[in-house]
């Protein structure tokens, strides 16, 4: 043991059992053990024999079934790329295929079989590698040792088996005396002629939860327009302005789009009035993962026909909203105002509300900005999270904007900012309708006369004599020639005289 201890090198192993006998009795060993307790057959010679010779199968089958790591620290520092191997006695398995980068709960869902013989493939080890690129060997992040023998010849896990009741274990992934973390995972043993009938257990990963991000924007107070300048450079006395808001998560599988925006605001100069929705459904939230989940709202200047420009921004972590409305099944619901700023001023400022702290249950919605940092604009939202099969219910269901169904809350149309057009547009699409009638009666006036022109005009220029040449203007009727008509005349006068 003490040449263990100081790091000599392992030949092999011894495996024995010892008895400690109170009061002491020295004539112990020459009698028989009694047979009532549960260890007799171990200081038994002949019992010892039967037991570990003609007992035991010639071959055993390992099952170990792994789920997942949990807290799994780097080989060096930071976050690891864990990948399982397995060693029984001489012979290793790794699974480079199945690494998982930059995992602290790396998920396998992965079994390993093998067959194994007593007592030279008796210890399993089971621990992790950390994957690197480019590198000839990977670094150990840690292992476990499992003794199968004693498994093995353990009447509780022999009764587990026959019960098919084989508890889940935690196992500690000890590298030396630091702990990286531990493999949640069981292990079945099973002679090899009767394992075609144990079926293997399936594993698979439980299906991921879904919830329903809604965020809804009332208005924009306090809007700075220091950078909203004319080709002079002078300050625009008002802008054009709308909201868009943008959901980066890698779960997202809704079908409406990642990035919205709401109408927009007209001749702005401190105020924007929006009641607009934002609704992101089906973000998927899967048990024991971690959630990258972030909300975006930044203020757009719109400018004719140019490119909108953005004002300033705000960032608001969803993580925890989300992971507690998936683990509660209740709906969570927090209205605030929330800064936003530019991000072309210093460093970019990721206001992170609620979300960033798993043990903040009430904090507002906004986050901390920057103390003695003014905020360019103050953003009036409201967050709802909740359950997807909750947010498809009649009284639940929302639209965009202020689409029907328009209620959880009910939304009203802006006071402010918008044309009349947009603030009535039942009216407004009766003129336009007036105005494509009249433009396609004009249009249907203007081709009649055409064809009227092209039909009467040239019938009548038929009737019309044309003076020098005795004919219609368009040659189709000619009257006789008048020389013809004087020489007939003058011929009929001589022959009168004669």
């Amino acid at each position: 043991v003490d040449l263990l201890q100081a790091g000599e090198h392992v030949v092999g192993q011894i495996k024995f059992a010892f008895k400690i006998k109170y009061p002491a009795d020295l004539e112990w060993a020459d009698k028989i053990e009694d047979q009532n307790t549960s260890d007799f057959w171990l200081f038994q010679e002949n019992s010892l024999r039967r037991k570990y010779k003609k007992e035991q199968p010639f071959q055993l089958r390992v099952r170990a079934y792994i789920i997942r790591g949990l807290n799994i620290s780097g080989a060096a520092s930071g976050p690891a790329n864990p990948y399982l191997f397995f060693r029984f006695g001489a012979s290793t398995v790794r699974l480079e295929g199945h690494k998982q980068l930059l995992a602290v709960e790396p998920r396998y869902y992965k079994t390993e079989e093998k067959d194994v013989r007593f007592p030279e493939e008796a210890l399993m080890e089971v621990g992790l590698h950390h994957w690197e690129a480019g590198t000839g060997a990977d670094d150990l992040i840690g292992s476990s040792f499992i003794d199968l023998e004693d498994r093995w010849y353990a009447e509780s896990f022999q009764a587990s088996m026959r019960a098919k009741n084989v508890p889940i274990e935690y196992r500690p992934i000890m590298n030396g005396e630091l702990s990286r973390g531990s493999l949640e995972m069981w292990v079945e043993l099973i002679d090899s002629e009767m394992s075609s009938d144990v079926p293997t257990s399936v594993l698979f990963q439980p299906l991921p939860v879904e919830v329903e991000i809604r965020v809804i924007v009332y208005e924009v107070t306090d809007v700075s327009r220091q950078r909203c300048v004319d080709d002079l450079g002078a300050e625009r006395e008002s802008i054009d302005c709308a909201m868009r808001c943008y959901i980066d998560c890698k779960s997202y599988a809704g079908a409406h789009p990642k990035e919205q925006e709401t109408d927009i605001h007209r001749s702005c100069v401190s105020d924007a009035e929006y009641n607009w929705r934002f609704v992101f459904p089906k973000v998927q939230v899967q048990q024991g993962e971690n959630l990258d989940c972030f909300v975006q709202f930044a203020m757009m200047e719109h400018l004719g026909m140019q490119r909108p420009t953005m004002m300033c921004e705000c960032f608001i972590d969803m993580k925890t909203y989300c992971k507690k409305v998936a683990q509660h099944r209740k709906m969570i619901q927090v209205e605030s105002k929330v800064p936003l700023h530019d991000a072309r001023d210093g460093d970019e400022d990721h206001s992170e509300g609620e979300g960033g702290s798993d043990d903040d249950d009430d904090e507002e919605a906004g986050g901390n900005a920057k103390k003695g940092r003014r905020a360019d604009a103050l953003a009036r939202i409201m967050v709802q999270v909740l359950m997807q099969g909750e947010a498809t219910q009649v009284a639940q269901k929302a639209g965009l904007g202020r689409d029907d169904p328009n209620q959880a809350p009910a939304l009203s149309f802006p006071k402010s900012g918008r044309s009349w057009q947009a603030t009535l547009p039942g009216v407004a699409a009766t003129i336009q309708d007036i105005k494509d009638v009249s433009s396609s009666i004009k249009n249907n006036m203007c081709c009649a006369l055409v064809c009227f022109l092209l039909i009467v005009v040239p019938t009548a220029l038929s009737f019309v004599e044309n003076p020098s040449t005795h004919c219609s203007y368009n040659g189709l009727l000619c009257s006789p020639k008048p020389a013809v008509a004087a020489t007939a005349a003058g011929a009929a006068g001589a022959a009168g005289a004669r």
